[in-house]
Order: structure tokens, then C-alpha cells, then sequence
């Protein structure tokens, strides 16, 4: 039962890795389409 325990916590801890990556990277995109926009 802890074995399968820790695996679904690992899942979750790289879901969320993941998710911020994905986020920050979107993030970048938006802030230099939107500097793009202005100049």
C-alpha cells in the first residue's frame, strides 16, 4: 500500500513540475508577443 502510495505522490510532484514548466514557459510567450505588439 506505501509503494503504491509514494508512486502516486511521484505523479503528482511531476504533474505539477511540469505544469509550472508548461505555465512559465507560456508566460514567456505571451510577454513577448505583447512586447512585440508595443514597439
Amino acid at each position: 500500500m506505501e509503494r503504491k502510495q509514494d508512486l502516486l505522490f511521484s505523479q503528482l510532484v511531476t504533474s505539477i513540475c511540469l505544469g509550472g514548466f508548461v505555465l512559465l514557459t507560456g508566460i514567456t510567450i505571451v510577454a513577448n508577443v505583447i512586447t512585440q505588439l508595443f514597439n
